[in-house]
């Protein structure tokens, strides 16, 4: 009681000091033993000191029992309780704080001084749960005392009433009229922030400028009136308040580290959120302004300042919910950076490749520890999940793998077949396709019916390609196809009908080349074998890519599907062409003719859209490298099925378009070797041996450069040959 009392002597640190040591005090004779004749007194005192040393949450239960054990100081409790509930901005307790203040009407005990300070929390609290007539008209009535404080707060009242209204102008674009009523409002305040008023009401009315200023989007004056705040009242309300503002102004004024520092001290003084209390910011409403600063970093893109916030947010914001923040945003960083990649140009993009895998990595690192913070939750297992595929996006293959492996040892009851899928694909990442093998076929055997089976069916195939067992991997994407179970919409149908489709290709490109036979041999009957499954797999990929061309014209791999079209119908052409050169009824021949003449204009047909796509690709910086030499091969692809036609003019029309348009490229001299050939179909030697040599000159001024970035594979010293023997072929033909 001492120290209480002592307290009431002082004010502002002093005071807050010496309440603090009553609390203590209270504390231990409540352990020690409290004399029952005592109680009720040391009821009163310790509420007090609890409300003014800003412990609301306690202090209002305390102050709940002092009301009626106490009732000589019930003013004093009644208005303390007012103002507890008050800086709580609850509705019941606001109600409530209002018919506290009605119960005060008829006290004999109310000083004027304290009958004027009712009134203007009355006034308050009815302004606050929307009775603004009622507020005002109550504020009219306020006496005016010598002391002048009354006046000093019905003009401080009026001036905030002001700022309240200028908001609402403010959210309906009347800018105008709020800073007409922002700029009265900010010259009532400023006569009273000098040294000579109360320093609660001047602490008050300084920071209430700065809200008018900030209001009025004066940055730099807002900054000032905060920082004056702070510095001259620390300790008070409003100087906390003064710093939660401070940083979100230093943040929209693009003042990034300082308004984290700031930020970082508003944190420091809440270290118990349950013992929060301040008049001008309830608790609800500071977690609202620091997720909303987080948020609004988030949404400028300012990620890295958002999860610097998130992770200061703590013992504020629960650290499970700052950290769930903090991977969201990490999540969002990488899928942001990864879309800068996809729309940068072509030849930009693998320069940025390094920063994407290093936000992903960075965001499986933050789900992690989202995961390691919820491990005794339920959503435990989920945020590894999360955690690992954001690991593997970033080509941390280990770290993914030891996640997939904590969320398999957990055993959780759902998303056990997709994590099996995942460690699948992990594995075939670190390249242990066995291991890999092993898990995508136990997802298949003991989860037929889940989604996941028909991704690991899918990544079965894969898998087996990589292990150099192209026969299992063609039957594993066929019993997809096949299946009843999963319909062509699905993703996992899609990407096997082009798997399928791409390996047939390939393996009847490779067919047809071991069919060849060495020069001047016979073809022997397992070429023949070789070379008819080469034509059975083009002819079959074509069929698969034209329906996957219908099925999905606008997918990722159209580009290259509708080139291994083109080629597949091109190339099993030949096999048309095989078969005219054997005896045949005319009328057959005729028949066969016009289905070779067919093919090859659908393969030209698909060359032609090809190349329109790859144009528009083209114009807009989005072809790679592979893509501009898909680019250049339609260019003569062309007009080698007009040669295969047969259409000699329009093949050299193509021919010329591709020396105009990549004279710097080795492209221009198989065009020219083309060319010659026409000639001699035409029956035009001198002009083929013109080609010839034009070919022979293009060859000496072609840089280094274009036989290095060539796919053909050959040196300038090859070319050279190639162009040598086809001279030595022409001048034997005379």
């Amino acid at each position: 009681m001492v120290a209480f009392l002592d307290g009431r002597e002082f004010s502002g640190r002093e005071q807050q000091q010496r309440y603090l040591k009553a609390i203590d005090e209270f504390d231990y004779a409540q352990q020690r033993g409290m004399p029952e004749v005592r109680r009720d007194e040391l009821t009163y005192a310790l509420g007090v000191s609890l409300q003014n040393v800003g412990l609301t949450n306690r202090a209002r239960e305390v102050l709940e029992q002092a009301y009626d054990v106490w009732p000589a100081g019930r003013t004093e409790i009644t208005l303390l309780l007012v103002e507890n509930y008050r800086t709580s901005q609850k509705r019941e307790l606001l109600d409530r704080a209002i018919l506290l203040l009605d119960s005060l009407a008829d006290a004999d005990d109310l000083t004027p001084e304290d009958r004027s300070r009712a009134s203007l929390l009355k006034s308050d609290l009815l302004n606050q749960v929307g009775r603004r007539d009622e507020a005002m008209a109550l504020l009219g009535t306020v006496p005016f005392d010598r002391s002048g404080s009354s006046e000093q707060g019905i003009q401080i009242f009026r001036a905030e009433s002001m700022i309240d209204e200028a908001r609402g102008l403010l959210a309906q674009g009347k800018r105008t009229a709020a800073g007409k009523l922002l700029t009265e409002a900010q010259e009532i305040l400023q006569k009273f922030t000098g040294s000579t008023i109360a320093p609660a009401t001047a602490a008050h009315a300084q920071y209430q400028v700065g809200v008018c200023t900030e209001l009025l989007d004066n940055g730099q004056a807002a900054i000032t009136h905060y920082q004056n705040t702070i510095r001259r009242f620390d300790g008070f309300d409003e100087a906390f308040a003064a710093r939660v503002r401070l940083a979100l102004v230093f943040q929209r004024e693009g003042r990034n580290e300082e308004a984290i520092r700031v930020f970082r001290q508003v944190h420091s003084l809440v270290p118990r959120p349950e013992d929060f209390r301040n008049s001008l910011f309830s608790l609800t409403s500071l977690r609202t302004a620091i997720l909303d600063a987080a948020e609004a970093w988030r949404n400028s893109g300012d990620f890295a300042e958002a999860i610097t916030l998130c992770h200061e947010m703590p013992p504020v914001i629960e650290r499970a919910v700052a950290l769930k923040f903090a991977a969201q945003f990490a999540e969002q960083w990488a899928e942001a950076v990864q879309q800068k990649q996809q729309a940068a140009p072509a030849d930009d993009q693998p320069a940025m490749e390094s920063e994407v895998r290093k936000r992903w990595s960075a965001s499986g690192a933050a789900w992690a520890e989202l995961a390691r913070e919820m491990r005794t939750t339920a959503r435990y297992p989920e945020y590894l999940k999360t955690s690992a595929e954001h690991y593997r996006k970033g080509h941390d293959f280990e770290t993914a793998l030891v996640q997939c492996n904590e969320f398999i040892r957990a055993e959780p009851p759902r998303d056990l077949p997709n994590v099996y899928v995942l460690r699948g694909k992990t594995l075939m990442d670190l390249d242990r396709l066995s291991d890999a093998l092993s898990d995508l076929q136990f997802v298949v055997e003991k989860a037929p019916t889940n989604a996941a089976a028909f991704e690991a069916q899918y990544l079965i195939g894969v898998c087996l390609l990589e292990m150099n067992l192209p026969d299992d991997a063609e039957r594993a994407w066929q019993t997809l196809l096949n299946s009843n179970k999963v319909k062509p919409s699905a993703d996992e149908w899609r990407r096997a009908m082009f798997s399928l489709s791409r390996l047939l290709v390939l393996r009847a490109s490779d067919n047809f080349r071991r069919s060849q036979p060495k020069d001047g041999d016979e073809m022997t009957e397992a070429q023949a074998k070789l070379r008819e499954a080469a034509y059975e797999k083009w002819q079959n990929a074509s069929r698969y890519l034209d329906e996957y061309l219908r099925r999905y014209p606008e997918s990722p791999e159209r580009i290259e599907c509708r080139y291994l079209l083109a080629s597949s119908l091109h190339k099993s052409s030949l096999q048309l062409r095989e078969r005219l050169t054997k005896p045949m009824p005319t009328n057959a021949r005729t028949e066969l003719r016009n289905e070779l003449r067919t093919r090859l204009n659908d393969a030209a047909a698909e060359y032609r859209r090809l190349q329109r796509d790859l144009q528009s690709l083209r114009a807009n910086s989005q072809l790679d490298a592979y893509g501009q030499e898909l680019y250049r091969n339609t260019f003569l692809e062309i007009p080698h099925i007009q040669f295969d036609l047969p259409d000699y003019d329009s093949a050299l029309d193509g021919y010329r378009t591709v020396a105009t348009r990549f004279p710097d490229h080795v492209s221009t001299l198989r065009a020219y070797l083309q060319m010659a050939r026409c000639y001699n179909r035409k029956g035009e030697p001198e002009e083929a041996r013109r080609q010839l040599e034009q070919a022979r000159v293009i060859l000496r001024r072609l840089p280094d450069e274009a036989f290095k970035s060539s796919s053909s594979g050959l040196s300038r010293d090859d070319w050279a040959a190639w162009i040598d023997w086809a001279r030595q072929v022409q001048d034997n033909r005379g």
